[in-house]
């Protein structure tokens, strides 16, 4: 192995983890969520009334999402998609609350859906945002009495982890031209 081939490695492993590092911000505690069955609910869109009220800069008017919720039990725990997901393909999901990692079930048969691209959210305070969104894609009213005990907040990138590896190879090759040339 050469300098040139050597500095490339380094710098690829070097700007590929940060990537990683900075597209997987996973937060909370989903314990509570583990394993447990979560069903589709509906699919909605976020309106300016919900802008408004919730003013979450992670997404926009029009943004689309996707609920998936526990039936049954005596705490409520309420799952949001925001953006294009691999998980609407699933009526039934569970979580692995270590991994951040989901699990679709279709015709009763188990896939792993690995959610690299996205970030999650897990809150062990009730929150009100998830049933506005709820009431919202059910064309229910909103009620502020009604709260998500244990709400969980899934961000689907929209190709961003894509463009940034495409920068990083454009970035690689004038790296090694740069090398080979001088």
């Amino acid at each position: 192995m050469n300098l040139a081939e050597f500095l490339m490695l380094i710098y690829y492993f070097y700007f590929t983890t940060n990537i990683n590092n900075r597209l997987n911000r996973n937060t909370g505690n989903c314990s509570y969520a583990d394993e447990v069955p979560l069903s589709y609910i509906c699919s909605g869109v976020v309106t300016e009334d919900i802008m408004i009220r919730w003013h979450d800069l992670r997404t926009s008017v029009g943004s689309t999402y996707m609920l998936w919720g526990s039936s049954g039990g005596d705490k409520s725990i309420l799952l949001v998609s925001f953006g294009s997901s691999l998980l609407i393909h699933y009526k039934t999901i569970k979580i692995k609350s270590i991994t951040f990692q989901i699990t679709g079930e279709t015709n009763d048969r188990n896939f792993s859906v690995i959610l690299s691209e996205s970030k999650t959210h897990c809150f062990k305070i009730g929150l009100r945002y998830l049933s506005n969104l709820k009431r919202n894609c059910l064309k229910e009213n909103y009620n502020e009495d009604d709260i998500v005990d244990y709400p969980i907040i899934h961000y689907g990138l929209k190709n961003g982890r894509r463009n940034l590896i495409a920068s990083s190879r454009k970035i690689m090759v004038i790296l090694l031209l740069t090398l080979f040339v001088f």
